[in-house]
């Protein structure tokens, strides 16, 4: 019996079928989503998941995009040490 081709066989029948598997799994996020900002750290406290929110964004997008929230306005910066987490 020729094992390493049997392995080979089932390596490659398994990569197979978990692939299938993933690409079935998908979600589309996108649209209107609704809301609440939390700036002060007290929507848990004050229980905002049993009230509706009162907010809404588009997805795909940002805050930024959605005009929402405080606009971002850091700089891009490619230097070496915002880089190295990346390899």
């Amino acid at each position: 019996m020729d094992h390493p081709r049997l392995l080979r066989s089932l390596i490659m029948s398994s990569m197979l079928l978990s692939s299938l598997a993933v690409s079935d799994n998908r979600i589309d996020l996108s649209g209107p989503w609704r809301l609440r900002l939390d700036p002060g750290n007290t929507g848990i406290k004050n229980q905002w998941f049993n009230e509706p929110l009162d907010d809404q964004v588009q997805l795909p997008g940002t805050l930024d995009t959605n005009q929402k929230g405080t606009p971002n306005t850091d700089e891009p910066e490619l230097k070496i040490e915002n880089l190295k987490h990346l390899t």
